[in-house]
């Protein structure tokens, strides 16, 4: 069976305390199986949602989910967590050391921090320089303000104190047939996937 984002996450959450960041971007996925909110909620023990966007977050109050609206950046929750999820999140922050700091101060000592994000040298991110060598306009989410490679996501992480478990890239979940097989070479897959281990402070 071809893993999917929630399989590689699953085996750090089962039966933990759980804070999920960053769960509106993908409400349209709200009915389906693959919103990835709903299948934190359905293994972890215990799931807060959080979000900024207060009008998205009362609807899914309205549907009996956990959540809150607070900034990533800045959010006191007085709670601390055995595990943070932020999928697909970093790419949008102003001030991505404010956040992992806040993530810091929000897991309990050896909390796990998972992230996901666009891997920019994904193999369908090779074709972007040519589209533009012809004057195609090249898709990019206008709510991101950054790229991060393994390598910089790595340097970042540990200046804030995070030891890498495991990094890797992975194919997106919409991808089939021979466009996962691509997408799964080495490197190549459209998200990186990362989780740490929250050190002592140096």
């Amino acid at each position: 069976m071809k893993k999917k984002r929630i399989d590689y996450i699953r085996k750090y959450i089962e039966n933990k305390i759980c804070l999920d960041l960053g769960i509106v971007e993908h409400i349209n996925n709200i009915e389906k199986e693959e919103w990835l909110h709903r299948q934190i909620v359905e293994y972890s023990k215990y799931c807060l949602g959080v979000d900024y966007l207060c009008e998205e977050i009362e609807k899914l109050k309205q549907k009996g989910y956990n959540v809150i609206s607070e900034n990533v950046e800045t959010m006191n929750l007085n709670k601390k967590f055995d595990v943070i999820i932020a999928g697909e999140l970093i790419e949008h922050l102003d001030n991505p050391g404010f956040f992992l700091e806040n993530a810091r101060k929000h897991l309990k000592s050896n909390g796990i921090l998972i992230l996901t994000t666009p891997n920019p040298w994904s193999l369908g991110c090779f074709m972007k320089p040519i589209r533009i060598i012809f004057g195609k306009d090249i898709r990019i989410d206008p709510g991101h303000v950054c790229w991060y490679d393994q390598q910089t996501l790595k340097k970042l992480l540990e200046r804030h104190n995070f030891r890498i478990l495991e990094m890797f890239t992975s194919p997106a979940d919409r991808h089939k047939g021979v466009y996962r097989f691509l997408f799964s070479i080495r490197n190549l897959g459209t998200k990186i996937f990362v989780a740490a281990i929250k050190e002592e402070e140096k």
